[in-house]
């Protein structure tokens, strides 16, 4: 049998399977099924086509119901074991995959990130991780806002495929001792001299999730002006394969 006919077979049986067992709200089954055949058709006008004639089931159609009940619910990925085995299927899928990384406390700035990584890639996953390396000691981390469960919801709302919430440890176990250092013209500015550790602390961590998740792009806010150009220079200079898109 033809493997990607047989990946088809198996995928749209065990997303079924779900449906019926009640674990895959009804728009999660459609959007599945729709990228999937997508994918192997090599066009993502399929959803489009199905969406013209069931716009009711389009997460994204202005008929279609916007409560939390609606939205499809993103993969909560806890481990990197979770996150990368779900990776690794979206690529045997041929999917093209987009991270956002963010700090949580999302905010409309956020939202259009995420909707212009759907633009430019089949999956889109947000990180959420309060990264303790990008405060001074004078901040106070602690304080920074958690506000998780309505992040969620804000991103089950524009039917983000997965939300990656690790840890410290995964992050910085203990005995971690490598970062990246960036330097040159694309740190130069005031955060340099005021706050140094800023620079080092994004580009370890944006750097730890482009090679967890070997991503075609990756959107950033340009917003952030320097950090903007901190993770693009650091992922040419790494050859990290990722393209990095400013909005």
């Amino acid at each position: 049998m033809n493997p990607n006919l047989s990946g088809t077979i198996r995928f749209q049986f065990e997303i079924v399977r779900d449906f019926v067992c009640g674990k895959t709200p009804a728009r999660r089954l459609v959007h599945e099924v729709g990228a999937h055949m997508a994918a192997l058709m090599g066009s993502p006008s399929f959803n489009e086509f199905f969406f013209e004639f069931h716009p009711q089931l389009n997460p994204r159609s202005a008929c279609s119901k916007t409560s939390n009940q609606d939205a499809i619910t993103p993969l909560i990925a806890r481990t990197t074991r979770t996150l990368q085995r779900s990776l690794d299927d979206y690529r045997d899928r041929k999917a093209t995959i987009a991270p956002v990384p963010t700090m949580g406390a999302l905010h409309d700035g956020h939202m259009s990130l995420v909707r212009l990584a759907k633009r430019r890639a089949r999956r889109v996953i947000v990180s959420i991780f309060v990264n303790p390396t990008q405060f001074a000691p004078t901040e106070d981390y602690g304080a920074y806002p958690r506000t998780w469960k309505a992040d969620v919801a804000r991103l089950a709302a524009e039917a983000v495929d997965i939300v990656w919430k690790s840890r410290h440890q995964d992050e910085y176990p203990d005995g971690f001792a490598t970062r990246i250092v960036p330097e040159g013209p694309a740190t130069a500015g005031l955060e340099d001299r005021f706050r140094p550790h800023v620079f080092s602390g994004v580009a370890t961590i944006v750097g730890k999730l482009f090679v967890r998740c070997r991503p075609d792009v990756a959107v950033f806010g340009e917003k952030d002006f320097r950090q903007l150009h901190v993770v693009a220079r650091m992922a040419r200079d790494l050859n990290l394969g990722v393209r990095v898109i400013g909005s």
